[in-house]
């Protein structure tokens, strides 16, 4: 789900993510950031499911909403599906 244009804000903590962890000497993700949330992912399958599925849900819109914090999180991806494990929870003010 997209978040629109994304907050300022969206993109200042990703600079601020970037700059620490280039302190810390770690390797980027340079691909370009988008904000959203993730709603589901898909096996593979029929791509005919899978349009289908988005010309249905394609316009899902919801009013706006307060975020309160944001999880640091490792992915691990097997063919069971992708596992999350939570690293660290950052309260918003």
């Amino acid at each position: 789900m997209g978040v629109g244009s994304g907050h300022p804000h969206l993109f200042q903590l990703r600079q601020r993510l970037d700059d620490a962890l280039l302190a810390a000497g770690a390797d980027l993700d340079v691909r370009h950031f988008q904000p959203h949330l993730t709603l589901a992912r898909c096996a593979a399958g029929s791509a005919g499911v899978v349009s289908t599925w988005l010309r249905q849900h394609g316009g899902f819109g919801t009013a706006p909403l307060r975020v309160n914090a944001f999880d640091l999180c490792k992915s691990r991806l097997s063919a069971q599906g992708a596992e999350h494990t939570l690293r660290r929870r950052y309260p918003l003010a």
